[in-house]
């Protein structure tokens, strides 16, 4: 899956909400 955020967010974060 790829999050419309910054992909370091997603795996620094646990799946942060596209915030």
């Amino acid at each position: 899956s790829a999050p419309h955020s910054t992909n370091a967010f997603a795996v620094a974060l646990p799946m942060p909400v596209n915030n």
